[in-house]
């Protein structure tokens, strides 16, 4: 393991950063970009250091050629939304300097527009919309509801993240001293581990200042980090019996509140069956049971 006081440069240097596929969706709201946000521009007013928190990245198996590539273990709500911050202020740039900024966004080629950041499969489409869009004014199709307090609001927590950083930059007259400021400061602490090297032990071990996991999504990176780690199907056993139960719409909470009896049975049974699955272990059902 190697921890390196970093600025984003260390984006630069990547080909690819994977987002685990059981990784929970972007939960970030108004209140964590606001304070993000302001965080920054007061170190840039005041030309003060200031620490948005670590990115736990582990080294994965590559071909010769493709360069290096990475899974995100932690950190993916920071990297997410500087990136969108990133992308907001790289809108307003003018072509020449959109060639020198465009490394830390996209793969190369450049001119293709692949993210850097390979998103898990909730957010995978919304995030390269974002990032493959012209600018938020040219997204097309954004849903919004219709009624209700949250009346005309987007519902895709992205893209209304996308909006929020684009109507700040529109209040700045200096967004390119800042863009420079926040790509050049050692705003982060980048962790790599080694293929060889436990990723969930470090991942419980840090004490993150985002939004806490739900018991859920703690059970869920446990059991296929280790799914993973058997070399079994796991995107299939994801698929099967643990995607239509907890990452339907209807059950998005199931970490958050009490569930009547028979749908607190219903789960134990589908979790158990995973775990049974995974270990290969007859007794483990009965056990969870």
């Amino acid at each position: 393991m190697k921890a390196t006081e970093n600025n984003f440069g260390f984006m630069e240097q990547e080909s690819l950063i994977e987002i685990p596929f059981f990784q929970r969706a972007y939960v970030w709201e108004e209140d964590q970009w606001k304070q993000l946000f302001e965080d920054l521009q007061d170190s840039y007013t005041n030309n003060r250091e200031h620490f948005l928190g670590s990115i736990v990245l582990k080294q994965l198996p590559t071909n010769a050629g493709e360069g290096t590539k990475r899974s995100l273990i932690d950190g993916q709500q920071r990297l997410t939304t500087f990136s969108i911050l990133v992308k907001s202020l790289y809108d307003k740039l003018d072509e020449d300097d959109k060639q020198d900024n465009v490394k830390y966004l996209f793969k190369k080629p450049t001119k293709e527009k692949n993210p850097k950041i390979q998103h898990s499969k909730v957010d995978k489409t919304s995030f390269n919309q974002i990032l493959q869009a012209k600018d938020f004014v040219s997204l097309q199709n954004i849903e919004r509801y219709k009624e209700g307090k949250d009346k005309d609001k987007i519902k895709n927590r992205l893209i209304r993240c996308y909006e929020y950083f684009t109507k700040r930059i529109e209040e700045m007259k200096n967004y390119k001293e800042f863009l420079d400021f926040i790509l050049n400061s050692k705003l982060w602490v980048t962790i790599n581990l080694d293929t060889n090297e436990d990723e969930q032990k470090i991942f419980d071990s840090i004490n993150t200042a985002g939004l806490k996991l739900t018991a859920t999504d703690i059970i869920k990176n446990a059991l296929f980090a280790k799914a993973m780690a058997l070399k079994t199907n796991y995107e299939k056993l994801y698929k099967e019996y643990w995607e239509d139960l907890f990452e339907a719409k209807e059950n998005k909470d199931f970490g958050k509140r009490k569930l009547p009896q028979e749908g607190l049975k219903g789960c134990k049974v589908r979790f158990s069956y995973t775990l049974l699955r995974l270990s290969g272990d007859s007794l483990m059902l009965r056990k969870t049971l």
